[in-house]
């Protein structure tokens, strides 16, 4: 976008065109958002570009009146940015009648200016880097199925047993057998074989022990169903034993703030209050930096060499971070909700 010169006298031409004075900030990281190009040889910003000025242009496009823009970038007299971004907010009124960016709207900020609706879905989250390993317990073995399938298998496996032993409690139809057929009926009927049962005729499906039909064709319907729960479960095992996970470093603010570690955040950012005031994290133990390079070398460092443990910041920033480097770095915790960017 090129800057438009006039004075500041009067928000209205003689020809009905409405003049804006723009706000827009100066920062070293995050050009995608906004980018202030600095002319050395004309002495002035001649370009502002990025994400939040195209929205803001394609507003501007279509207001149903015409709109003379003088983009001023919000820089000291050394050309770098003159202070947070809300001070920045704040020069609305006094210095500009609008400011355009990659700015929150939060409840500080709306106490000095109105806000239009948001136009980015946004939320606070943590960067942590990606932890590389299985951890294997004792208890891997378990680990293929749910509680909730292990317990679903054993209710099915003793209800199986039950009912063949059941179906052929009557097999033996001569007299004298039956005195020792019904007390053998009632050993039969222990918790033991009603559970031992059902997988003996998965593990040894070839001993004929059902004389009914009706016993067989149950006994193969639950033949079937332990066919298909072992090639399951064998796949799954394999899985678990031969890939390497990947999983967050640390999943929640109360991990980071109990080990007593450093967390970053972007330099200017709101971020700071919310880590300081709804978090409780000592401020001694938070790092600012200001773009996706110096947040890759601190996490990088880790807490123990100078660097940070994880990195708090807005779901825009940190996904123009992870297509960057995702292969190293992943988003974990809860999304502590905000209202996005406004201007």
């Amino acid at each position: 976008m090129q800057t438009v010169s006039s004075d500041h006298e009067s928000n209205t031409t003689s020809i009905g065109v409405i003049k804006l004075r723009v706000g827009v900030p100066k920062k070293d990281g995050f050009a995608q958002f906004v980018k202030v190009v600095w002319n050395s040889r004309e002495n002035k910003y001649n370009n502002v570009s990025g994400y939040c000025m195209d929205i803001f242009n394609a507003v501007v496009k279509n207001l149903t009146f015409k709109v003379s823009l003088q983009i001023e970038p919000y820089v000291n007299e050394s050309k770098h940015s003159a202070g947070t971004y809300d001070s920045l907010v704040r020069q609305v009124p006094v210095k500009y009648d609008v400011v355009v960016g990659d700015i929150s709207i939060v409840a500080d900020r709306s106490q000095f200016v109105d806000f239009t609706l948001p136009y980015t879905e946004s939320g606070v989250r943590m960067l942590v880097p990606i932890q590389h390993g299985r951890h294997q317990t004792m208890w891997i073995f378990v680990k293929p199925f749910s509680w909730q399938l292990w317990l679903s298998i054993l209710i099915i496996n003793m209800l199986i047993g039950s009912v063949i032993l059941i179906m052929e409690r009557n097999v033996h139809t001569l007299p004298d057998d039956r005195q020792e057929e019904r007390s053998s009926f009632k050993k039969q009927l222990s918790a033991m074989t009603i559970l031992w049962f059902p997988i003996s005729q998965a593990v040894l499906p070839e001993r004929q022990v059902v004389a009914k039909n009706c016993s067989r064709f149950v006994l193969m319907v639950w033949l079937l169903l332990a066919f298909v729960l072992m090639q399951s479960y064998t796949a799954n095992l394999t899985s678990i034993l031969t890939l390497d996970k990947m999983q967050p470093s640390f999943f929640s603010v109360n991990d980071l703030r109990k080990g007593d570690h450093y967390v970053g955040y972007q330099a200017g950012s709101f971020v700071y209050d919310l880590l300081v005031k709804q978090f409780k994290f000592s401020p001694l133990k938070l790092k600012a930096y200001s773009n996706i390079s110096s947040y890759n070398h601190a996490l990088k460092l880790g807490s123990q060499r100078g660097g940070v443990t994880a990195i708090f910041d807005e779901v825009p920033y940190l996904n123009v971070f992870l297509r960057r480097f995702r292969s190293n770095y992943i988003i974990a915790g809860p999304t502590y909700r905000t209202d996005g960017f406004g201007f």
